[in-house]
């Protein structure tokens, strides 16, 4: 299991549904209300809770981007250790947990059929007309827990006093029967007790709960990717739930849900993303061998070679945007040829013209960042030359490379922007340091006598930390309208019928500013490295202030002269 930020781990030993019946049942209990689950929302945290029990929102000042009602609505997890903001946005209807908990409670309730209607018995004789009986000594939480979870418990409907019941079934149907009941503190442990004639016979029921819920065919324990069962799930804001590898594959080709097609705010890595806390703990329970005998069959299957990527050293390219090719070196004739042969697909890498080093790779005779371009028109000439449009399809890291046939191949790894939630508690940690530091050296008195004082200065514009991230793109979008109003050479009406008109997606704006704009391939080439989009709109705003400081006579507003 993943958390947010942490390695993945997982337990090949598997939970045993007589003996860790109470661990079992506390998968399908929500932490706040400890009642079974109902309508179950998973956070990007990896923890759940009924949609009921999530915490009142509150307004997420700080976040500007994206401009989405539901995003500016917040509320910090209320899972003990845990404690994340999570935007509202983020948090759906977990659907594969939801029919898993549908066909466990539909499996439970048919090996006794009295337990809907069962109540806690004081007496022996009583429990005795079962065919299995338990007894069940529900423990106070609070006997061994710290000053913390005491402290985070005292929330809980449920009474913390030691309690014991007589219930019918195995322990696995009685402890269920008492969460449903109101009366099993999430937090507490259980004792269990039953006549040594009806050992082995309770250990078989609750074995035959679990055997038949991992062969339900709605259980909901399948990749719907894959189709096979999930390995290290992880659940999409969408409420979507696949292989941590599956989902990572197909967000490299489509940034969609592969369920729903709803697009989805998380970088295809997922390193950042946990894991689902309650379907690992279950698929534990119920498929533990399932799980084994996939882990190993998953170590086999590897991620194709990418060292045969061919890179044109050549020009800077963007992602998104279009760059235009001659061909006319034999060796690249015959790369665009394979090109064209395969995929379509090949990497643009910047010719390392001051042989500055480049990482861990050393001096090298191309930079380390480069855009991923696919072709998208070719026309040939009859002595092998060709003329290509392309169009930028991503960004990517060089690391390591070697030579076919003349031209460069590299082996690269993908250069990934933020998830949308780690985007927002950027700008929301910039901001809040930039005001700090603001207020700071706002309260500073000056020293010395009067007379020694200057005149306080002229207050500049504020630093491009402390803006938000839709003020740096309106920044964007106001140059370019006053550069426009003035007739700049760069935004002619040929250049955007090439590069389009100015995007409204904060996310592309940077990639067209640097199109469109004559600035040195240097410059351009600081935006494939960012990670984020408040990121790129800073370097763009830099810009923006180089070019409209005043430089020289014959410009002495600065406007729209960009070096």
């Amino acid at each position: 299991m993943r958390g947010y930020g942490d390695e993945p781990t997982l337990t090949l030993d598997g939970l045993d549904p007589h003996d860790d019946a109470r661990a079992i049942i506390r998968h399908v209990q929500c932490p706040v209300c400890s009642l079974p689950y109902k309508r179950p929302t998973t956070f990007p945290c990896g923890h759940t809770l009924c949609s009921g029990c999530i915490p009142t929102t509150h307004i997420r000042t700080s976040v500007s981007y994206p401009a989405d009602s539901r995003r500016r609505q917040g509320f910090c997890c209320p899972v003990p250790d845990c404690g994340l903001e999570h935007a509202l946005a983020d948090c759906n209807l977990d659907v594969q947990l939801s029919k898993v908990l549908e066909s466990f409670h539909a499996e439970i309730t048919d090996s006794t059929p009295q337990l809907p209607d069962s109540t806690v018995s004081e007496s022996a004789d009583q429990a005795a007309t079962n065919s299995i009986t338990t007894t069940v000594v529900v423990l106070d939480p609070n006997l061994w827990a710290s000053e913390e979870e005491i402290e985070a418990r005292e929330k809980s409907p449920q009474s913390d006093v030691t309690e014991t019941y007589v219930l019918p079934g195995s322990r696995l149907v009685a402890t269920y029967a008492l969460a449903l009941e109101g009366n099993l503190n999430y937090w507490s442990e259980c004792l269990y007790t039953c006549p040594l004639s009806e050992v082995d016979t309770s250990r078989a029921a609750a074995k035959e709960v679990v055997v038949r819920l991992g062969q339900s065919n709605n259980g909901g324990l399948d990749c719907g990717v894959c189709y096979r069962i999930m390995l290290d799930p992880v659940t999409t804001p969408c409420g979507h739930t696949f292989c941590r590898q599956c989902l990572s594959r197909t967000l490299r080709h489509n940034w969609q849900c592969p369920a729903c097609r709803a697009d989805l705010p998380i970088p295809p890595s997922l390193d950042n993303q946990a894991s689902n806390v309650v379907l690992m703990g279950l698929l534990d329970a119920i498929r533990a061998a399932d799980i084994a005998a996939r882990l190993s069959t998953a170590q086999s299957e590897s991620e194709p070679d990418e060292f045969s990527v061919p890179l044109f050293v050549c020009t800077v390219s963007l992602p998104y945007m279009p760059t235009f090719l001659h061909i006319f070196e034999p060796r690249y004739r015959l790369m665009i040829q394979r090109v064209l042969e395969g995929d379509r697909r090949f990497g643009m890498v910047m010719n390392n013209r001051n042989r500055e080093p480049q990482g861990e790779l050393g001096v090298t005779h191309f930079l380390q960042y480069g855009t991923m371009v696919e072709i998208t028109e070719t026309q040939m000439f009859p002595d092998g030359r060709s003329f290509i449009e392309t169009r930028g399809v991503g960004r990517f890291k060089v690391l390591d490379h070697g030579t076919v046939d003349g031209y460069t191949v590299g082996k690269i790894e993908p250069v990934e922007d933020l998830g949308m939630l780690d985007e927002e508690r950027t700008e929301a940690a910039e901001r809040l340091a930039a005001t700090a530091l603001d207020s700071e050296s706002g309260s500073r008195t000056p020293e010395g006598p009067p007379e020694a004082m200057q005149d306080p200065p002229v207050p500049g514009p504020p630093p491009l930390e402390a803006l938000a991230t839709l003020d740096l793109f309106r920044m964007g979008e106001s140059f370019i309208e006053k550069c426009s109003a003035q007739s700049a050479v760069w935004l002619r009406r040929r250049i955007l019928l090439v590069y389009g008109d100015p995007p409204d997606d904060p996310a592309l704006f940077p990639y067209w500013f640097a199109s469109v704009c004559p600035l040195g391939e240097i410059e351009k080439y600081k935006l494939l490295p960012t990670t984020s989009v408040r990121e790129r709109l800073k370097i763009v705003c830099g810009w923006i202030q180089t070019a409209e400081t005043p430089r020289s006579a014959s410009n002495p507003r600065g406007i729209c002269c960009i070096l």
